[in-house]
């Protein structure tokens, strides 16, 4: 069975053979085998059927895959191959710790060691600068406080003149329109 011409249409996600492709890579295998099928033969995904008897088995059916991991050296050759565990949903159970303890590898460069508190100076320059910001900005909050009061005393009167305004609007009778008369 030669793929060759047909490589390019090949989907490259992996996915589930359906079962017309099962059945005639089934019937293929058979041929080239040298087995006669009967007209009443059953494919199924274990294999071929006949008179109720398996009489040609799906390779690698019931076979969970093997997961191999290869580590390789500076040059890409393969130093070290080994088979991984795998579960039955098809993930590798383990953790970070496990990886590095089965495959011997050992961190590049160690972690750095956190400064301490003490460690830390500031310059006596840097010190009154940021002394004179946060002078400056408890200025401005207290400036922008007074303000915001400002503000809503001014909207407070506001709103009471413009109901009052509307309030004596209501009490007043409505212009009596004139009429006038020319000759």
């Amino acid at each position: 069975m030669d793929v060759t011409p047909y490589i390019d249409t090949i989907d490259p996600k992996a996915r589930d053979a359906n079962t017309a492709e099962r059945e005639f890579y089934l019937r293929w295998l058979a041929r080239s085998r040298g087995l006669c099928l009967s007209p009443d033969a059953r494919f199924a995904a274990q294999g071929v059927f006949d008179c109720n008897a398996l009489v040609l088995e799906m390779p690698g059916y019931g076979q969970s895959q093997t997961v191999t991991c290869e580590i390789l050296d500076d040059g890409g050759n393969v130093v070290r191959t080994l088979p991984l565990p795998v579960d039955k949903s098809g993930k590798l159970p383990m953790t970070a710790a496990q990886v590095k303890e089965w495959t011997g590898i050992t961190p590049a460069r160690k972690t750095r060691a956190k400064a301490s508190p003490a460690a830390a100076t500031v310059s006596p320059d840097l010190l009154a600068r940021l002394e004179a910001v946060e002078a400056e900005n408890a200025r401005l909050r207290a400036d922008l406080a007074g303000a915001r009061a400002e503000a809503a005393a001014l909207a407070r009167r506001l709103e009471g003149k413009r109901a009052a305004r509307f309030a004596g609007a209501a009490l007043m009778a409505p212009p009596v329109p004139s009429l006038v008369l020319a000759r």
